[in-house]
């Protein structure tokens, strides 16, 4: 079949959580079916292009001329709320219909719900998916429990309740709803009682990230991991170097943090080395930087879907740590796959027990690995989508 995909990015360079499911997905998609990628472009798109042709039949790009201006006036004149009308495009929505009354198209993939808007563009018989990779109505509400100024508090949550009411409509005009956990499946059919929602992951891909002997961990090193330019990564940042960290070094001196990944904030950077913190900031690799550690470290407070990087941690073999959002969706066994801990002081216990046994961590980066390869590898989610593509169809053609 022929697919036309829609992202509010260009799936390259696939350096971030975000990037790397749209790039993984587009992988999957090419490797079944015929695909043409529509995609709003932020930046040139001259390296990512060839980057993704092995995939696609055609990639088609619409520059980002979207700003603050157009994007309160969107808001204020249509029903789409402000945090969606920042990705809204006439240009990308016009492309979308010229490209399904130009190819023959069977399917029309929507990634996110910032792409949504654009199935009013699009002829009423072609079959629609759309995938929510997070419910960016809970990312907002988190957001309003954790805001530090009380006022922001209030705006938070009344953005989160029109995003909320948006999300709710958009997915009731889908064909099919995609959710990338059972948490995120059941908080969408509340707000979308009618519309048609399943669940499938995200993944990782085991033939890339897997475990290396060659690699030994340094014994008192943990690691994280992100792109800190987004919201709930950056807030994760830095609730452990200002709240956990300080506190475990006082009870283990010789440890250290690596914090690895672009745009890590200044707060952190400002005396990091004499905090115990090493700032490896963006590699083109990030394997040979979570092997370094003996744990991963994911201490999420705000957000929705699945942290990939988590994933990733685990099929290279290390034990993981996590706050009880950022393993949301992960059908992992506290205590034996990871390791829960939510509060400053049960991080710290649990870093100080799991860095005091070897073989406990060992175990849990074992137990850890075989749920990954059973349960989120990229090819076999990318053999189930291909399997969904083709009902949706079905039933879309059988509909009176």
């Amino acid at each position: 079949m022929h697919v036309l995909q829609i992202t509010p990015q260009l799936p390259w360079p696939p350096d971030n959580g975000g990037r790397m499911a749209l790039y993984q997905l587009v992988r999957q998609i090419g490797r079944h079916h015929k695909l043409t990628l529509l995609s709003l472009c932020h930046e040139d798109p001259r390296d990512a292009i060839p980057a993704l042709a092995p995939f696609c039949d055609h990639v088609v790009t619409v520059e980002d001329r979207t700003g603050s201006v157009f994007s309160l006036l969107d808001a204020a004149t249509s029903e789409r709320p402000l945090a969606m009308s920042r990705f809204h495009s006439r240009a990308m929505a016009k492309r979308a219909a010229d490209i399904c009354e130009t190819r023959d198209i069977d399917l029309v993939h929507f990634d996110h719900l910032h792409t949504a808007a654009y199935v009013r563009a699009l002829p009423p018989q072609i079959p629609t998916l759309l995938r929510q990779h997070n419910v960016e109505s809970k990312i907002l509400e988190r957001y309003a429990e954790t805001a530090a100024h009380p006022l922001l508090r209030p705006l938070l949550r009344g953005q989160a309740s029109a995003v909320a009411r948006y999300e709710g409509a958009s997915c009731a005009r889908f064909d099919q709803c995609l959710a990338v956990t059972s948490v995120d499946a059941m908080q969408l059919r509340q707000l979308a009682p009618d519309a048609t929602i399943a669940v499938l992951p995200d993944g990782v891909d085991i033939n890339f990230f897997q475990p290396d002997a060659t690699h030994s961990p340094e014994e008192h090193r943990v690691v994280t991991t992100g792109d800190y330019s987004w919201g709930p990564t950056r807030d994760g940042l830095l609730f452990l170097c200002r709240e956990v960290w300080p506190g475990f070094k006082k009870i283990r001196p010789e440890a250290r943090l690596s914090v690895v990944g672009k745009n890590i904030p200044a707060e952190i950077s400002a005396d990091a080395d004499n905090k115990g913190i090493d700032l490896a900031g963006y590699v083109e690799d990030v394997r040979p930087e979570i092997l370094r550690g003996s744990i991963f470290m994911a201490p999420t407070r705000v957000g929705s879907g699945i942290r990939i990087k988590i994933l990733e941690a685990m099929a290279l073999g290390r034990p993981v740590i996590s706050t009880t959002i950022g393993a949301e969706g992960i059908e992992a066994i506290p205590g034996q796959d990871l390791t829960i801990a939510d509060t400053p002081e049960e991080l710290i216990r649990a870093m100080q027990k799991l860095l005091d046994d070897q073989p406990a961590r060992d175990q849990m980066a074992a137990a850890a690995l075989h749920l990954v390869r059973s349960r989120y590898a990229w090819d076999a989610l990318g053999d189930q989508l291909s399997d969904l593509y083709t009902e949706v169809i079905r039933k879309k053609r059988a509909a009176p």
